[in-house]
């Protein structure tokens, strides 16, 4: 049965599947419950651990919100595939041309 988990509670808490893990109540970044969860950064689609641009990359987690109606990252459970859009969302510029390199990520 899935459960829920308190912000103050995630820091080594397990992951699992279907259970809700809560955010902060502070109104910011720091809300971000991925960041407590797991050794990764609170902004963009593709967080991780390491560098892109130095291919120390250990740990990769992928956010989405599925609300974005011109770039519908989408999950298709029976096959677990996952089709993103990547971060670079801005016509004519080079694939891998992002703030953050997570493109880099997939080279």
């Amino acid at each position: 049965m899935p459960g829920r988990v308190d912000f103050q509670w995630l820091a080594g808490t397990d992951l699992t599947v279907e259970c809700v893990y809560q955010g902060g109540k502070r109104g910011n970044a720091a809300d971000d419950p991925l960041a407590a969860l797991l050794p990764v950064g609170n902004q963009g689609g593709f967080r991780y651990f390491g560098s892109p641009t130095k291919g120390t990359v250990k740990l990769v987690v992928l956010y989405t919100s599925g609300q974005n109606v011109d770039w519908p990252d989408e999950l298709d459970p029976a096959t677990g595939t996952f089709t993103d859009y990547g971060d670079n969302r801005t016509p004519g510029r080079e694939l891998h041309d992002t703030q953050r390199r997570g493109n880099l990520i997939f080279a």
